[in-house]
């Protein structure tokens, strides 16, 4: 072990992102988005939405590969088959790396689902 420290290293970030998506995970939970536009209190849909939209927006700006636990939350809220073809289209550019293809997928899914999108505009 000790003549890998850099593995030890990688396996710790590794270890903390997936603690930090349990986390995001857990808090979104109780925010009342469980499924896009169909029945349940829409306003809270509509702001966990947006929420998780932002979030995700965000860390799509920076490049960020720690999307996972957004890309969660919107694989079991989103119902409608077009969003979810949207999302796969957009999980196929992240996991590619590609952010600049990743960001009109996500304004698409985001106008598709009615989520207001001021904040990918860079002020």
């Amino acid at each position: 072990m000790t003549q890998h420290p850099e593995l030890l290293e990688l396996f710790g970030k590794a270890f903390d992102g997936i603690g930090q998506a349990i986390a995001l995970l857990r808090e979104r939970a109780g925010s009342g988005f469980h499924r896009v536009g169909v029945g349940g209190d829409v306003e809270s849909e509509a702001e966990s939405l947006d929420r998780v939209m932002r979030e995700l927006w965000r860390r799509v700006e920076i490049n960020d590969v720690e999307v996972e636990a957004c890309l969660a939350i919107l694989r079991h809220g989103v119902q409608a088959e077009e969003a979810r073809l949207l999302l796969a289209q957009l999980e196929e550019r992240l996991r590619r790396f590609d952010f600049d293809g990743a960001r009109p997928c996500l304004l698409a899914l985001a106008g598709h689902l009615g989520v207001e999108t001021a904040w990918s505009r860079h002020a």
